[in-house]
Formats: C-alpha cells, sequence, structure tokens
C-alpha cells in the first residue's frame, strides 16, 4: 500500500484511512 507514507504526513489522510480500516474490520 503506497498511501502509508502519504498517510503520515497529512492528518486528514490519517483519518480518512482509519476510518476506511475500521469499516473494513467492522
Amino acid at each position: 500500500d503506497k498511501n502509508n507514507d502519504e498517510v503520515l504526513v497529512d492528518p486528514m489522510l490519517i483519518a480518512n484511512q482509519q476510518a476506511s480500516i475500521n469499516y473494513a474490520f467492522a
């Protein structure tokens, strides 16, 4: 997942990815 590096830089992406992860594993 190439997003990992960019996610650390942008708080919005962190929140967005976390929401996606939570949804995927819900």
